[in-house]
């Protein structure tokens, strides 16, 4: 390019490059400073910010073969289980295995849906059981 043809917004565009690669630059230069530190055997400074992510609570496994279930069927698995124990009722964990979902979701189903169902009443810590009406 022929430097009288130049105008003004191709400058803007080259000093705006040019800027670019200075910063690229300092930050290689940071780097390779870092990087020598441990050649010398003197530690690095720490990195001031954020560096990774945060360390999540460990998430409970679904059991193997943990599946979907269509819309009304889980509901009617549930009571059909709890109407076979009878008062004594299901824990939760029991209920879970018996219909391979995982143990969340079951417990989340009784704090939403199982809890406007009147005949399913809490037998215990972690049980429920279907209770009929008089």
């Amino acid at each position: 390019m022929n430097l009288t043809q130049l105008t003004s917004a191709d400058l803007k565009q080259i000093v705006k490059l040019i800027e670019r690669k200075e910063t690229l630059q300092r930050r290689v230069a940071k780097i390779d400073a870092q990087l020598a530190a441990y050649e010398g055997g003197e530690p690095a400074k720490a990195v001031k910010g954020k560096t990774g992510r945060k360390p999540r609570g460990q998430t409970q496994a679904k059991p193997a073969g943990a599946k979907r279930v269509k819309r009304g069927a889980l509901k009617a698995a549930i009571i059909e289980l709890l109407r076979a124990a009878g008062k004594s009722g299901l824990a939760v964990k029991e209920l879970a295995g018996k219909l391979g979902l995982g143990y969340k979701g079951v417990l989340a189903w009784f704090y939403k849906t199982g809890a406007n169902i009147e005949e399913i009443k809490k037998a215990g810590p972690g049980k429920y059981a279907w209770i009929e009406k008089k």
